[in-house]
């Protein structure tokens, strides 16, 4: 969702030579402060956790999970967790792998009858090099700002449009929420059961994330999960935070809201380190699809392709880079109006930060925001 807004490059040796100069107390403080002057302007407001080996070292919590009731956000606090979705949805196409149900290189015409992907792999939707047109700009030829599109819809509409690919398949990386929702679709076809029951039945019960689900009925139904963060944006018109849904430019979060796959997983941070930690083991997957997963996928080139914008490498639903002293870097992050978030694993150290905020965080909010906590994460002992 909105990929290119979304994940900021950590600046690993900038974070190193300040670490040499300042000491964890006194970058937990200035990171407490900003964060502080943050939420004092209505800039910030949700939860960070920082784990070391899985053990949790620091946890902030800050702000409201929805206005004008002012409930306090708290570790148990759910927040739609944007493009960390991907994650999971790549997860569950390596489990069926494991288990010999589908093939990475099989074709997705297997799945789906439609001329318009002819060329392209599974392989190719988890890595951003399939070539297919985003769906963000068929659905916005339809002018019904009402309608919420489901998985589904972007099927109807592909078989309507039947639009041609961007380019040759493994040509290039290319960040693409299409391919997300139709790996969702894949999963369904394959396992014979709704993505929802998929996710629950196969991760979310198994690992005990007993606040994570699919969830993509809000604008459709009105109802919110038991202590669910509403997002708000800072709506400059009035100085003030607003809901998406109320302000014309970002509007589309109701066409959009339906979609599982790119997005539309919501979770605590609690929850996020189970996963985490979970990567990191066998079980959930076998250790051959966990280092698969994780390694820069080769274009046809045979070089490692680089999301554009984002200047990092791209494994399987994860951003991939690597660091002389942070060793393998793995993270992702989202953004949707009304949400930020971040899971950043320093795989080699067992080092995670985990960010989920339910306000909008601009640019270069973002990036020093980051800054501050991979210093943390980094430097816990």
């Amino acid at each position: 969702m909105n990929a290119h807004i979304w994940f900021r490059k950590i600046l690993i040796l900038n974070i190193f030579c300040f670490c040499a100069i300042a000491s964890d107390a006194q970058i937990i403080e200035n990171t407490e402060r900003y964060l502080d002057s943050l939420s004092d302007a209505n800039r910030f407001s949700g939860v960070i956790l920082i784990a070391d080996s899985g053990i949790v070292k620091w946890k902030k919590t800050m702000g409201f999970r929805n206005l004008p009731a002012k409930p306090k956000i708290d570790e148990n606090t759910m927040f739609e967790s944007a493009s960390i979705t991907k994650q999971f949805i790549a997860v569950s196409i390596l489990q069926l792998r494991d288990k010999k149900m589908l093939s990475l290189e099989d074709s997705v015409t297997k799945f789906f009858n439609l001329q318009c992907l002819k060329g392209m792999t599974i392989k190719h939707l988890l890595s951003h090099t399939s070539g297919i047109t985003d769906y963000e700009k068929l659905i916005n030829l339809n002018k019904d700002r009402t309608k919420v599109f489901f998985n589904k819809d972007v099927l109807d509409v592909f078989t309507f449009c039947q639009p041609p690919l961007d380019f040759k398949p493994g040509e290039k990386m290319e960040y693409s929420n299409t391919g997300y929702i139709f790996l969702a679709m894949i999963v369904e076809k394959v396992s014979k059961q709704p993505i929802k029951n998929y996710l629950k039945k196969r991760i979310f019960i198994p690992l005990q994330m007993k606040n994570t689900m699919a969830y993509n009925t809000r604008r459709q139904t009105g109802k919110l999960p038991k202590n669910y963060a509403a997002g708000y944006i800072y709506d400059k018109r009035f100085g003030r935070l607003s809901l998406p849904d109320t302000v014309p430019y970002t509007k589309y979060v109701i066409t959009f809201d339906g979609m599982i796959g790119d997005g539309n997983i919501s979770t605590t941070v609690d929850d996020l380190l189970k996963w985490d930690q979970a990567l990191y083991k066998t079980g959930i997957l076998s250790k051959v699809s966990v280092d698969e997963m994780n390694t820069p996928f080769l274009l046809n080139s045979g070089v490692k392709g680089i999301v554009p914008g984002v200047n990092k490498h791209y494994g399987y639903g994860v951003f991939l880079e690597t660091d002389n002293k942070a060793g393998k870097v793995v993270s992702h992050g989202g953004s949707w109006p009304g949400y930020s978030t971040y899971l950043f694993r320093a795989i080699d150290q067992n080092k995670t930060f985990i960010l989920l905020a339910n306000v909008s965080l601009p640019y270069a909010v973002e990036k020093k925001l980051l800054n501050y906590l991979s210093l943390i994460t980094l430097k816990s002992n």
